[in-house]
């Protein structure tokens, strides 16, 4: 039985397993914005295979890595995917790996509706959200804080162009 992570009025996110990559891949294919903003191509024919291959490096310590396909409850389709790794490096720090949100929801902030926060997941201590409560850090980098002054986005300044929703 897949396991469900999260249930909300609108989406269902669900474990994704071996079965479920061709449905991941008919995903990747549907929504290949990103893969042409990271790579300057559409999505490899393998491309969900090799993500639900790809393993964490083996000098970092990490706990469970799990892949999640978020659904819409009305009509099952998949509109959002994400892969997190639970105590990469640290304990408590959980990383996304992986966020691709389908593009027909693009500009609808349909994010903000998928409850991340509250995965149903087996560990002692949960994840921590870490952001600042000060805002004058909010949406800054530590360069930035550190130094006063804005800089280049990271991604920019390995030569990427940053790229806003329509």
């Amino acid at each position: 039985m897949t396991r469900v992570y999260f249930e909300t009025d609108a989406f269902i996110g669900q474990e994704l397993l071996a079965v479920d990559v061709p449905a991941l891949q008919a995903f990747f294919d549907d929504n290949p914005e990103y893969f042409y903003q990271i790579n300057d191509r559409p999505p490899r024919a393998d491309e969900a295979q090799s993500e639900f291959d790809e393993q964490v490096p083996a000098h970092l310590p990490h706990g469970e890595r799990w892949f999640i396909g978020v659904r819409e409850r009305e009509t099952r389709s998949m509109v959002a995917m994400v892969n997190v790794t639970a105590h990469l490096g640290v304990r408590h720090v959980w990383h996304v790996g992986l966020f691709i949100v389908a593009t027909h929801l693009h500009g609808q902030d349909p994010a903000a509706g998928i409850p991340f926060g509250q995965l149903q997941v087996d560990l002692p201590v949960p994840p921590r959200v870490l952001r600042s409560r000060r805002t004058e850090r909010v949406g800054k980098t530590p360069k930035e804080l550190l130094a006063g002054q804005p800089h280049a986005h990271s991604l920019e300044l390995l030569g990427f162009q940053r790229f806003a929703p329509a």
